[in-house]
C-alpha cells in the first residue's frame, strides 16, 4: 500500500531526526502540528478571504491553497521557535546548571526524542491523509485510468489507499472542504463522463444567462471542439485545449455560474438527474424557445383553410420578421431576443415577462430601440404559442 509506505518512511525519518534535534525542538514542532491541525478549518476560511488580494481568483486554486497556507505557516512559526530555543538552553545548562543536570537533560533531550519524533511522524501522515483525501475526491472523479497524467496518478493511488485503508475516515473531520467543493466536483464529473449532460445544463434556468458568454457561444458552435469534448479527453487535455482551457481555468466562468446558482447545487442535482427541477418547474416559460417554422405553418394550416400561395405569403412574412428568433426567459422575469441579422451577425434585444391569470404570461418584446411588442402567450409542455402578424406562431422549449 502507497499510504503506508509513505507512512513508514514519514514515522521513522521523523524518529531519526528527533534523535538528532532533541525532545524539546521536537515537542514544540508537535505543538504547532496539533495547532494547525485543529485550527485548520477556521484559518483556510479566512485566508481564502485574504488569498484573492494578492492576485488569486479562482474558487480551486484558492481553496486548495488555503490549507497549504495555513499548514506552511503555522509550521514555519514552531519550527522558528523550536530552533530560538536551542541558544537558551545551551547557555543555562553550560553557566548555571551543575554537571550532573546537564548530562541528564541530554541524555533525557536524546532518548526521548525519537518517540516525540515518531508522533510528529503520525501527525504528518494525518496531513498527508488530509491532502489525499481532499484533493483526491477530484482527481478520482475525473479519471481516465491509464490516460492520466503521473501526478494524476500518483494523487488517485495515494487517495485510493486512504479509502481501503480506513484513513479518509480518520482524517475526514479534518479535511477544510465544504459542501459546494463536493458538489460542484460531482456535477463536473457528470459532464466530464457525460457529454451529454452539457445540454441539460445549458436549459437550465439559473445558467441561461450564461449563454450570452462569447466563449461560451463560440464553444458552442464550434463543430471540432464538440467532437474533442465527445471524444472522451482526459483532465490534462481539457486543460490544454484551445477552447476549453481558458473556459475551464477563468475565474470569471465559475464565480458567475456559481453566483447564478447561489452556491447551492441540490436542484441542478436533480434537474441534470431527472429533467426536473422542484425549484424551477413551476415557470413554464423560463428556459431558452426557438421558432419552429414548421410547426407554425401546421398550426396555422389546422386553425383555417390556407391555399398554397397563403401558406407562401405567411412563410415569406414570418420568415422576414422573425425567422431564426430565440427567446432566453431568465428567472428575474428578463426575455432576451436573439435572432440572425442579415451580415450574418446576432442581433440582440432584451424585454420582460410576467405571468398572468389563467397560467398564460404576458411578454414585452423588443422590436425596436424604442418600440415593444406586447404579446399574451400560452404554454403547454415545450410549446409555447402566441400570435403575431395576425398568423398563429409557434416556438419549442430547446
Amino acid at each position: 500500500m502507497l499510504l503506508w509506505t509513505l507512512a513508514l518512511l514519514l514515522v521513522l525519518g521523523c524518529g531519526v531526526v528527533g534523535w538528532y534535534v532533541g525532545a524539546v525542538r521536537c515537542a514544540i514542532t508537535s505543538v504547532g502540528l496539533i495547532l494547525a491541525l485543529f485550527l485548520l478549518k477556521p484559518l483556510s476560511d479566512l485566508t481564502a478571504k485574504i488569498l484573492p488580494s494578492v492576485g488569486l481568483a479562482h474558487p480551486f486554486i484558492i481553496a486548495l491553497l488555503a490549507p497549504v497556507v495555513v499548514s506552511v505557516v503555522i509550521q514555519i512559526i514552531a519550527k522558528s521557535v523550536a530552533h530560538a530555543t536551542k541558544a537558551p538552553m545551551e547557555n543555562f545548562f553550560k553557566y548555571k546548571a551543575t554537571d550532573t543536570q546537564r548530562l541528564l537533560f541530554e541524555r533525557m533531550n536524546q532518548r526521548v526524542g525519537p518517540c516525540v519524533g515518531v508522533l510528529n511522524g503520525t501527525l504528518y501522515v494525518v496531513f498527508l491523509g488530509i491532502g489525499a483525501a481532499g484533493l483526491g475526491y477530484g482527481t478520482v472523479a475525473f479519471s481516465r485510468g491509464a490516460q492520466d497524467t503521473w501526478w494524476q496518478k500518483g494523487v488517485n493511488s495515494l487517495a485510493l489507499s486512504c479509502k481501503a485503508t480506513g484513513w479518509s475516515k480518520v482524517v475526514a473531520p479534518y479535511i477544510p472542504s465544504k459542501p459546494i467543493y463536493y458538489d460542484t466536483v460531482d456535477l463536473a464529473a457528470e459532464w466530464f463522463h457525460q457529454p451529454l449532460v452539457q445540454s441539460a445544463l445549458a436549459t437550465y434556468p439559473p445558467l441561461i444567462p450564461m449563454a450570452e458568454r462569447s466563449d461560451i457561444q463560440t464553444l458552442a458552435s464550434d463543430v471540432q471542439a464538440q467532437q474533442f469534448i465527445m471524444g472522451s479527453p482526459t483532465l490534462s487535455d481539457i486543460m490544454s485545449h484551445a477552447r476549453l482551457g481558458p473556459i475551464v481555468t477563468s475565474p470569471s466562468f465559475l464565480n458567475q455560474a456559481l453566483e447564478l446558482l447561489g452556491n447551492d447545487l441540490t436542484d441542478i442535482q436533480t434537474y441534470v438527474r431527472d429533467q426536473k427541477s422542484p425549484k424551477y418547474d413551476a415557470e413554464k416559460i423560463l428556459g431558452r424557445w426557438d421558432l419552429n417554422m414548421f410547426g407554425t405553418i401546421n398550426e396555422n394550416k389546422r386553425a383555417r383553410r390556407m391555399t398554397g400561395i397563403e401558406v407562401n405569403r405567411m412563410r415569406a412574412l414570418i420568415s422576414s420578421q422573425i425567422e431564426g428568433a430565440m427567446m432566453l426567459a431568465t428567472i428575474d422575469k428578463k426575455l432576451i431576443v436573439r435572432r440572425p441579422a442579415a451580415d450574418g451577425s446576432m442581433t440582440r434585444r432584451e424585454g420582460s415577462w410576467e405571468a398572468v391569470e389563467g397560467g398564460g404570461y404576458k411578454l414585452s418584446l423588443p422590436t425596436s430601440d424604442d418600440k415593444a411588442l406586447d404579446l399574451v402567450v400560452g404554454i403547454e409542455g415545450k410549446k409555447l404559442t402566441s400570435k403575431i402578424l395576425n398568423y398563429l406562431i409557434v416556438f419549442d422549449r430547446w
